[in-house]
């Protein structure tokens, strides 16, 4: 990497930090994820940059990561709520700024995690289905396929165990159909954890 600019070392660093910390949240790998998004945000601070498609990624997933450790047991919850608060008011602004259309669906995601953790239900619930209307209003079927497996943990975790399947089996069908396989298998892997009664 020594033929690189700093800013070319910089670009290319985030870019890593952003696949781990992605991979990690589209397979439920949360271990060293408080390292990773304390060095993204360290290089996002050093070097501030323009919203684009991957910066918005790189906050999308990272706000998904801070909502998921904050359900968890043990971990630091001013750190995470902090981190999510962030992202929040990222997509506040640019969907001020810029086009629902590429935001709306992310937002809702985010929107409904937010609610989840914070034991709203209605709120969830409504925002989930938002996300899924506007991804698949939008062509975003990545998304769409998303947020359907984050509506199906939640109604599973919740104790709707038969309403989750539903939208994870969702998910799995549009993964499959954006070729996507091994998410559709990990999404399939989960919803065998649930079964009816």
């Amino acid at each position: 990497m020594s033929k690189y600019t700093p800013q070319a070392k910089s670009h290319i660093k985030r870019k890593s930090l952003t696949f781990r910390i992605w991979f990690g949240r589209l397979f439920g790998r949360y271990e060293g994820a408080k390292e990773l998004v304390d060095e993204f945000q360290s290089i996002a601070a050093r070097n501030p940059f323009a919203p684009s498609f991957d910066t918005h990624n790189d906050y999308f997933y990272t706000g998904l990561v801070a909502f998921a450790m904050l359900r968890k047991d043990g971990s630091d919850k001013e750190y995470w709520d902090n981190i999510a608060s962030d992202v929040m008011k990222k997509f506040d602004t640019w969907i001020e700024i810029g086009s629902d259309w590429n935001f709306l669906s992310k937002m809702q995601m985010l929107v409904a995690e937010r609610a989840y953790c914070k034991r709203d239900v209605d709120v969830a619930k409504a925002a989930y289905d938002e996300a899924i209307a506007a991804a698949e209003k939008h062509g975003f079927i990545h998304e769409e396929a998303l947020a359907c497996e984050l509506a199906g943990i939640f109604y599973c975790e919740r104790g709707d165990i038969s309403g989750g399947r539903s939208y994870l089996q969702k998910s799995v069908e549009l993964f499959t159909r954006w070729g996507a396989h091994r998410k559709a298998i990990h999404v399939r892997s989960v919803l065998q954890n649930y079964h009816t009664s």
